[in-house]
């Protein structure tokens, strides 16, 4: 069992330690090993942050207007998601 707070890429990463080999994501066709998925984390980890976006900053993906729960595109977040500017 994972140790409570430990992040989802932590998990990722754990597992593509442990069976890189095995399915992790399957899709229809497609499919991805651990190790592909612990990449593609990767890749986006880097891709946010060259856009400003560094561990334990906020962010909300953008929803339909009026969503609940929702913030724009542009918001900044709590860390704890207690508020969005």
């Amino acid at each position: 069992m994972e140790e409570a707070g430990t992040s989802l890429a932590e998990l990722v990463r754990a597992a593509a330690r442990r069976r890189p080999e095995a399915p992790a994501v399957v899709a229809a066709e497609q499919r991805l090993t651990w190790a592909e998925l612990d990449a593609t984390v990767d890749r986006a980890a880097a891709g946010f942050a060259g856009r400003g976006l560094a561990p334990a900053t906020g962010w909300r993906s953008s929803c339909p207007t009026g969503s609940p729960g929702c913030a724009p595109p542009s918001a900044r977040c709590a860390p704890d998601w207690s508020s969005c500017r």
